[in-house]
């Protein structure tokens, strides 16, 4: 456990970091999206996948509090990511997950949302914003 001082001098406990595993197919946006929230002293990635399969296991092995993960995971499926949401929420009650993606579809995020997201972010959104 990580200790800081407070301004009376005592030992406090350090607030907890939210945990996150990344899931994209796509290795640079991980990386890019890993050195953005890496930037927030209360965030840590603590795992990535690129498939659905991978997903499921990371997740199950490092137990996150978030899944920020894209819908589309595979050149053959545009929307394996709901899948995966669904498959996660069922299997992790209480599980942040978080859906990034291209897609801007009304449809899309009532699906989404159906399938145990908890949120529903374009891409294209500032990193500020995210």
């Amino acid at each position: 456990m990580s200790v800081t001082a407070v301004r009376d001098g005592s030992p406090q406990a350090a607030p907890p970091r939210v945990r996150i595993v990344l899931v994209d197919d796509h290795a640079i946006l991980r990386d890019g999206l890993r050195s953005v929230l890496e930037r927030e002293s209360d965030l840590t990635i603590v795992g990535e996948a690129s498939t659905r399969e991978e997903g499921l296991a990371v997740v199950a092995r490092v137990t996150p509090d978030i899944v920020l993960m894209d819908l589309k995971l595979s050149a053959s499926s545009d929307y394996e990511g709901l899948a995966l949401c669904a498959q996660l929420s069922k299997a992790h009650n209480g599980i942040g997950l978080l859906v990034l993606t291209t897609f801007l579809d009304d449809r899309l995020v009532v699906e989404a949302v159906h399938a145990g997201a908890r949120g529903y972010v374009v891409k294209d959104v500032d990193t500020t914003e995210l």
